[in-house]
């Protein structure tokens, strides 16, 4: 048998364009030790996307240049991250848009999600159930008519709340939808966010809140 190179893992993957991973379970090395710490995924853009499910040592996932997730539409590129218990935060602060849905979800662990560029995606973002996500960032959003945005089971604060309504009142062509933001120890939404969920329902947006 030919001698193999055993290429040692960083944690860092480096991909070319075009792109994407996939992963369930935990990733371990050559001896089989679980590899414990941070994912970072450099490149710029993905066609298929990420689906990186059920680990127990991941405590990040970055990506950390990504724009753009199938950006011609040819692939429904999406995003899938979900029941890693030791994962703290994702990071796409660069990301603008994505042709598929986005479901970051069922992570028992999880503070903090950045979506911050992100403008636009398929139709609908998932980022529920799970209890202890205080924070998330999508000061960029633009919700297009018809889609479906879950948080039903979080911890947001009524800041983040308010903000998400936010976002959604600033597409006036934002009429019919969801936004769910009921459920775990969800704020309910105070001063300017109840304005917001009122002018969504009168639009037609299904809005429910704690």
């Amino acid at each position: 048998m030919a001698d193999r190179t055993i290429v040692e893992w960083t944690g860092t993957f480096k991909m070319d364009e075009g792109l994407g991973f996939f992963t369930y379970g935990d990733i371990v090395d050559h001896e089989g030790n679980i590899y414990e710490g941070p994912l970072t995924f450099d490149q710029a853009y993905s066609v298929p996307g990420f689906d990186i499910e059920s680990t127990t040592g991941v405590t990040e996932i970055n990506f950390t240049n990504l724009i753009a997730i199938d950006p011609n539409n040819t692939q429904n590129g999406f995003i899938w991250i979900t029941g890693h218990i030791a994962l703290i935060s994702v990071s796409a602060p660069n990301l603008v848009t994505l042709s598929g849905d986005i479901n970051i979800r069922n992570n028992p662990a999880i503070t903090s999600i950045d979506l911050s560029s992100l403008t636009s995606f398929g139709v609908s973002i998932h980022l529920d159930n799970s209890p202890f996500l205080t924070e998330v960032d999508l000061s960029s959003l633009i919700p297009s008519n018809g889609q479906t945005l879950t948080f039903s089971n979080c911890a947001l604060d009524a800041t983040n709340v308010n903000a998400i309504l936010a976002r959604c009142v600033s597409n006036a062509g934002f009429v019919t939808g969801t936004v769910n933001l009921t459920g775990g120890t969800n704020s309910a939404p105070t001063g300017q966010g109840i304005t917001d969920s009122g002018i969504l329902l009168g639009r037609g947006v299904d809005v429910t809140t704690n």
